[in-house]
């Protein structure tokens, strides 16, 4: 695969046992991928061949990348890491085909997308026999409509389905809730046929808006008809995927006070729990102290639930 373990030593190896090994370009410079033919061709005189993203696809949404960012931040906090900037691009997609062309590699395969054209003419007319099409029967369909259909039918309220993309189709959060699965159509949608798949998250998992929340994906180029029908025939209940949305959005707090309490434990108490209220839409919209006494909590509690408070919290 394009990003996968491949080196100049396995690919060298597989060759030279009588098969077509590759190298994988995914995610490397030119240079880089010049480096690993060289040192391939340094260790067999058997041909290989490289494989590389085939480009295409259109840029993420930048809202579900900043959704997905501000996930990753705790992780890297952690490990002593700095996010990188999201960016889109072809992974150098031109360069690499114009250095293979010129080193005469014995084949290049694509990933995620068919080459256009020209690039295929441009590989011929080095000498490069590259591309092989599978043709789909009448009866099948192909990869993004079968993920398509078959997200659409999984998703139930609160969830988005993402355009298919190679086969496959993610489902995403339209709100912030507790992630609700059915878990018997999932299994029973799996058992189909190994060529189609469908996976969530845990059930029960708070969620954020715009959190993938599961993925549809088609293993081949396309499936059979009769076989998709079956998997659509198991979601015929009406969805198996939906996000439960959070009903309490403002809370009150009583703080109540002991001699022995410092008031930036108080502070920083607060400061605590709106963080925790944060990600599921909800906000401490009053916060009051009284001392730890039943009648001066009862008061303060009667006080509150008189407002706008819809759930009180109390220390």
């Amino acid at each position: 695969m394009a990003g996968g373990p491949s080196t100049p030593e396995l690919a060298a190896a597989v060759s030279g046992a009588g098969g077509l090994g590759f190298l994988a370009a995914g995610y490397k410079s030119v240079e880089e991928v010049r480096a690993d033919v060289e040192a391939t061709r340094a260790l067999t005189d058997r041909p290989f061949g490289v494989n590389v993203f085939g480009g295409g696809g259109t840029p993420a949404d930048p809202v579900l990348v900043a959704a997905y960012a501000a996930r990753l931040r705790a992780e890297a906090v952690g490990a002593g890491v700095a996010l990188g900037e999201p960016r889109f691009d072809d992974d150098q997609l031109s360069g690499k085909l114009e250095l293979l062309a010129e080193l005469g590699v014995a084949g290049v395969s694509f990933t995620f997308a068919l080459p256009s054209r020209e690039a295929v003419e441009r590989l011929r007319a080095a000498g490069i026999r590259t591309v092989v099409t599978a043709r789909l029967e009448a009866e099948d369909v192909g990869e993004d409509e079968a993920a398509g259909r078959l997200a659409q039918a999984v998703a139930a309220d609160g969830v988005r389905v993402e355009r298919p993309f190679t086969g496959r189709s993610n489902l995403f959060a339209r709100e912030a809730g507790i992630l609700v699965v059915d878990a018997a159509v999932i299994n029973a949608v799996n058992a189909v046929d190994e060529a189609v798949t469908l996976a969530t998250l845990p059930a029960f998992k708070p969620v954020v808006a715009g959190e993938m929340v599961g993925t549809v994906k088609i293993i081949p180029y396309g499936v059979a008809g009769a076989v998709l029908d079956r998997a659509l025939a198991r979601v015929s209940g009406g969805g198996a995927v939906r996000v439960a949305p959070y009903c309490v959005s403002r809370v009150g707090v009583v703080s109540t006070l002991t001699p022995a309490l410092k008031p930036t434990v108080v502070a920083k108490t607060l400061a605590a729990l709106g963080d925790r209220l944060a990600p599921a839409g909800a906000a401490v919209v009053a916060a009051v102290s009284c001392p730890h006494d039943q009648e001066a909590l009862r008061a303060e509690l009667a006080r509150l639930a008189a407002g706008e408070a819809e759930l009180v919290v109390v220390f």
